[in-house]
């Protein structure tokens, strides 16, 4: 493949339909050699969540993607939101773009949340020479609107070697580039928006969840993960059911205290007169946003009568990064039947899982074009996947030692 078409892999994917291309490994695409996988993780994220600070960690972590996708022309690339970090596939030629991007928002992590954001990047090739190869396929979620999906060992490896303390610095951004040339290229955080209020639980509860399926290849464990989604549509119904977005939740905030965080990213660098003309601006914006949904009219690609409904698929409630992630709103009963559910898995051997439970779910978002290119980043609340996952590690823990499975 010549460095002109591996440029371009990802966009020229065939995209597949939502559902069963997920999880069908024999449609997923290998990376070429001269792409890589770049990690974005939140260091000691679990607590600073519980430390309150679980929508920092999420604007953290959609902020570091915004930066990525503005600095590689947003549609050559595929990523996953983890939460607390995400995992990105971009063409080894863009290497520095992305790498600058994410020093600048490092930089801007600590200043604003005091967070300290780890940043690495893996070269294909090598994860190839280590046997652990990185698949990715396309998934249309939307007409136009695509979200990618992952499998693979490399994509596991990648995010080990990115979090390994020794072996983490051999890869971290800093070590592939100087710090001063990284700082000559600002990060651009434009469609970076936070402006929705948590959508509030229709059914009792979201549950953030993350599966890891222990036994098989790629292929038996994809197969795992299908049935799983089987029978989790027998347990609580079809996913519009418990889909955790629906028209009737958004409601945008529209007070300074509500605008803030945006505020302060969106400006970051730029000084306090920036940072104020700003959040007024976007009170003001959000003011005539919600008098343009009570409506039902139009400000330029913005359209009052159907934007909102068009979010309940522009989001990723649902998403598979070699380990399948869910948001689900559901009754307590219902989340009873899954934790037994899940626990009889773990008890065969099949699986590792954690839930977590919160009363809503929060919403980060991208916006270049209110007609199309929307996307909306899901979680749940007061932690959502990064407690779930503390809960997993603990898991997969004690079944090492032999306290369970």
């Amino acid at each position: 493949m010549d460095s002109s078409s591996s440029r371009s892999f990802y966009k020229d994917l065939p995209p597949l339909q939502p559902g069963g291309g997920m999880l069908d490994i024999a449609q997923h695409h290998v990376i070429p050699d001269d792409w890589c996988v770049v990690i974005v993780d939140i260091v000691n994220s679990t607590k600073a969540i519980e430390a309150g600070k679980y929508k920092d960690v999420n604007m953290i972590s959609a902020s570091s993607i915004t930066a990525v996708l503005n600095a590689t022309g947003r549609e050559e690339i595929a990523y996953i939101f983890g939460g607390d970090g995400a995992t990105l596939l971009v063409p080894a030629a863009l290497a520095y773009d992305v790498a600058a991007a994410l020093y600048g928002t490092r930089l801007m992590s600590e200043d604003i949340f005091n967070l300290e954001m780890r940043a690495g990047i893996i070269f294909v090739e090598k994860l190839r020479e280590l046997n652990a190869p990185v698949r990715v396929a396309k998934i249309e979620v939307a007409p136009g609107v695509y979200q990618a999906t992952l499998s693979g060992d490399g994509v596991t490896l990648a995010e080990k070697m990115v979090k390994d303390k020794e072996e983490g610095a051999k890869h971290d951004i800093t070590a592939l580039f100087p710090k001063h040339a990284l700082a000559a290229k600002p990060p651009d955080y434009k469609g970076l928006q936070c402006r929705w209020q948590p959508l509030y639980a229709r059914n009792g509860v979201d549950l953030s969840i993350i599966v890891q399926a222990r036994q098989g290849d790629d292929t038996q464990k994809a197969a795992l993960y299908a049935e799983m989604l089987g029978n989790i549509e027998e347990l609580c119904g079809p996913a519009a059911s418990w889909k955790p977005v629906s028209a009737g939740q958004l409601t945008l905030g529209n007070t300074p205290a509500a605008l803030a965080t945006e505020s302060k990213v969106q400006t970051h660098g730029q000084g306090r007169k920036a940072y104020l003309k700003y959040l007024w601006d976007t009170v003001l914006m959000s003011n005539v946003g919600k008098l343009i949904f009570q409506t039902g009219l139009k400000a330029g690609t913005l359209d009052g009568k159907t934007y909102k409904k068009s979010m309940e698929s522009h989001n990723d409630y649902i998403k598979f990064d070699n380990t399948l992630r869910l948001v689900m709103d559901v009754s307590q009963d219902m989340e009873t039947s899954l934790r037994h559910y899940f626990d009889i898995l773990v008890s065969q051997g099949k699986i590792f899982y954690g839930i977590h439970s919160a009363p809503s779910a929060l919403m980060t978002c991208i916006i270049f074009d209110y007609a199309s290119q929307h996307f909306h980043f899901i979680d749940g609340s007061d932690g959502g996947y990064a407690l779930a996952a503390k809960q997993l590690k603990q898991q997969m823990k004690d079944v090492t030692q032999g306290i369970a499975g």
